[in-house]
């Protein structure tokens, strides 16, 4: 299976405080990228010895985004890469996911005129029963 997104938005902030309606206006918002995407394939074999083995993996892209609403700083884009193994049996599914391999330092969200980092290179596994 292949999964892709993208988004382009644009925003436009018409005023921040009633008492000065022109302070902001025509600045983006906070914490909004103009560029967003993702692609993310998987694979499961269908037959034989390995049938219910799979695996796949895809990207996340996001677009530098402004911090504060006056637009004087702006966190950088990034991308991040991520990784799946699993096995699928008709009562249980077992699988390994491995989030950001490359350890891309990343800033994900604005807070108090900076970013909050985003995690580091890391993995989790996940069992899901079926009755």
């Amino acid at each position: 299976m292949l999964w892709a997104n993208y988004a382009y938005t644009t925003t436009e902030l018409m005023k921040l405080s009633p008492a000065d309606p022109s302070a902001g206006k025509g600045h983006s918002a906070q914490g909004v990228p103009e560029n967003a995407g993702a692609l993310w394939t998987t694979y499961e074999i269908q037959g034989g010895t390995f049938k219910g083995f799979g695996g796949g993996g895809g990207f996340v892209y996001k677009g530098g985004v402004f911090v504060d609403t006056l637009n004087t700083q702006k966190l950088p884009q990034f991308v991040t890469g991520d990784l799946v193994v699993f096995y699928r049996t008709p009562h249980a599914d077992f699988q390994v996911n491995v989030k950001n391999v490359s350890n891309a330092t990343y800033y994900f969200a604005p807070r108090n005129a900076a970013g909050a980092p985003g995690d580091p290179v890391s993995a989790f596994a996940t069992v899901t029963l079926r009755y």
